[in-house]
């Protein structure tokens, strides 16, 4: 037929190429060829919307809009520099605020960005926003979005220790290290 049919065993597991009640699917040996064009359809719908998301914020493919933002961030963030401040109400000519939204957006804009520095920035931001956690300010401490964020970039810069740096960030976040 072409079309993968995705169901849901009655233990919630989810089956596709066939049914979940004949057993040929997920697991079952089911259509090896519909699960793929599951996949690939899925793929395809995904990189729409990633696509989607950049032509509406046309910020996320300037790079030196990016590297500006990423420079002012970190010296407002620096402890040991003169702009250092963490207030609420802090924010640097251009509206650029010192908060976690702000540093999640530019590790996500660092990782569609195509840029070769992509994921040092990313982990230049990431670290930044660990060295805050540890020194007290838990508003701006990552999560394992801002974490997913980061491996997102590793694996989007496409350099041959890019799975090994991202499985290492995965580990210590996971707290494996």
């Amino acid at each position: 037929s072409g079309h993968a049919e995705i169901g849901f065993g009655q233990d919630g597991s989810r089956a596709v190429g066939g049914s979940a009640r004949d057993g040929t699917g997920a697991g079952g040996g089911g259509d090896v060829g519909a699960s793929e064009e599951a996949l690939r359809i899925y793929w395809k719908q995904r990189q729409k919307h990633i696509d989607k998301s950049r032509r509406n914020n046309k910020a996320m493919t300037d790079p030196d809009f990016l590297r500006k933002r990423t420079q002012s961030l970190l010296r407002v963030t620096d402890v040991d520099g003169d702009d250092f401040d963490l207030s609420s109400s802090n924010s640097s000519p251009g509206g650029l605020k010192a908060d976690k939204k702000t540093f999640d957006w530019l590790i996500n804009a660092w990782a569609f960005s195509s840029e070769d520095s992509a994921a040092e920035n990313a982990l230049e931001l990431l670290r930044r926003m660990e060295a805050l956690r540890d020194m007290g300010h838990g508003g701006i401490a990552p999560d394992v979005k801002t974490y997913t964020k980061v491996i997102n970039a590793l694996a989007r810069a496409g350099r041959e220790d890019g799975g090994a740096r991202a499985e290492e960030l995965l580990c210590y976040m996971r707290g494996d290290e």
